[in-house]
């Protein structure tokens, strides 16, 4: 039970997951004895994931609109905290994350550049600017 709690009484949110996940490291390792290679390995990845899904988001938002995407990813991103929050062994960590992973690469930079280019003609160098401190905002 101790370990189906960790996640959750902690009030990770998805930017403190996403920028700020080095601050878990040493509760994680206490809380399941992994070691800093696997929960390492787990971020590495999931970068190399929004890197490789980038060029496929665009596609896809261009294809299918921005709005069903970040729903879309919104929806994954939230399956991927349950997920997590459910965590008792590696494997099931790595399964959350990359779930978590797949769905932020439907919100990421891309299809909300997309969605404020659309939206603005004027100014826009001005909206990009205020969609782009959001991610500072919303990463506390």
């Amino acid at each position: 039970m101790g370990r189906i709690r960790f996640l959750r009484d902690r009030g990770i949110r998805c930017g403190t997951l996403f920028f700020g996940f080095t601050a878990y490291f040493e509760p994680i390792v206490r809380e399941f004895g992994w070691s800093y290679t696997e929960i390492s390995l787990v971020v590495s990845l999931r970068g190399l994931e929004i890197g490789i899904f980038a060029p496929v988001a665009g596609f896809l938002a261009d294809r299918y609109g921005s709005r069903k995407l970040i729903i879309a990813g919104s929806a994954i991103v939230g399956l991927g905290f349950l997920l997590l929050s459910l965590t008792h062994s590696l494997l099931m960590f790595y399964a959350a994350f990359l779930l978590l992973a797949f769905g932020a690469g439907g919100c990421t930079s891309v299809v909300l550049m997309t969605s404020v280019a659309q939206w603005f003609t004027k100014n826009i160098g001005k909206a990009f600017g205020v969609m782009a401190c959001g991610y500072g905002a919303a990463g506390s």
